[in-house]
């Protein structure tokens, strides 16, 4: 009779450490899937708003501290629901002509390649740049501190005919939510919007606004002076203040063109990647782990109590 309640007793704890088990897995598979993902981000340096390495900043007084204003340090691109958020990190975050979004100075391209076909060709000529061509671009974002707008590459010819303060805009992303805090710009953007972005390749630019640049681009001089940077070498020098280049490259031999230059420089592409989700996935494995390790402890401990009350007896 102790025998026979003895392996109740081991047939209810096994049952406990099952149903532990089950619950543990089937909570932390619905956390894995309604919790933020983090399908990108990158830190970018500190103190390179200076195109190829050498341009420098407008002098009017508008454009304090002369520095920082242009320079992007962190990217990340989160998945969350129905919804991505974008968040760009600046070493510096000023409004002097009091934009919609509260920062005037940035203006941040992003080019993603998420499925087949699409366009080689910059969407308008303003950053003065050329894509690598195994990444051809599907949807474009353009964010400035008054509008996020979205484009895709059969939009060319009318978009030449809109107008940037046309309250009708159809490219302009009223739905997108835009906030600033502290130096740190966040969009929240609907996934229908761009698509599936878990295997995109992407161009980050950031330039600087100009409502009279070409598409919006800040010139880039020989000289500089009060509103345009200086620096230029060439008529193929680019209007790219900062961006993202992959690892093993510098931004600045990327944007750098010689006087005699003939030709564009070329953006070498970023690639996103599910890799951000091993942590999390490694993470729920150790949880599993652990109670199976509690569990089987827990069995031993009764057996070995069952094989000494049986030696007792």
């Amino acid at each position: 009779m102790k025998k026979i309640l003895k392996d109740v007793h081991i047939s209810i704890l096994l049952s406990i450490i099952s149903i532990l088990l089950f619950l543990s897995f089937t909570v932390q598979a619905d956390e894995i899937d309604v919790m933020p993902k983090v399908l990108f981000e990158m830190v970018d340096p500190v103190g390179d708003d200076w195109g190829p390495g050498y341009y420098t900043y407008p002098q009017y007084k508008q454009f304090e501290p002369h520095k920082g204003l242009f320079d992007i340090t962190y990217f990340s691109i989160v998945e969350d629901g129905s919804d991505y958020t974008l968040e760009f990190v600046f070493d510096e975050v000023r409004n002097p002509w009091n934009s919609k979004y509260n920062f005037s100075h940035p203006l941040i391209e992003l080019y993603f390649d998420n499925k087949s076909g699409g366009s080689g060709q910059l969407f308008r000529p303003g950053a003065k740049v050329k894509f690598d061509q195994k990444a051809p671009w599907d949807v474009m974002l353009h964010i400035t501190g008054w509008w996020v707008k979205v484009f895709r590459p059969e939009d060319r010819e009318e978009a030449e005919r809109s107008i940037w303060s046309d309250p009708e805009d159809p490219f302009d992303l009223e739905a997108a939510v835009v906030t600033l805090e502290d130096k740190t710009i966040r969009i929240e953007i609907e996934k229908s919007v761009l698509g599936d972005l878990s295997d995109a390749k992407f161009y980050l630019l950031v330039g600087a606004f100009d409502s009279f640049g070409p598409n919006y681009y800040r010139d880039v001089g020989e000289t500089g002076d009060d509103w345009i940077f200086g620096g230029a070498v060439s008529s193929f020098s680019p209007r790219v203040i900062d961006m993202l280049v992959p690892a093993g490259q510098t931004q600045e031999e990327v944007l750098n063109v010689e006087a005699d230059a003939d030709e564009f420089a070329t953006i070498p592409y970023l690639r996103i990647s599910m890799d951000a989700e091993a942590p999390l996935i490694i993470d729920r494995l150790f949880i599993w782990f652990g109670i199976f390790v509690v569990g089987l402890v827990l069995l031993i401990i009764v057996r070995a109590k069952s094989k000494k009350d049986s030696i007792d007896t």
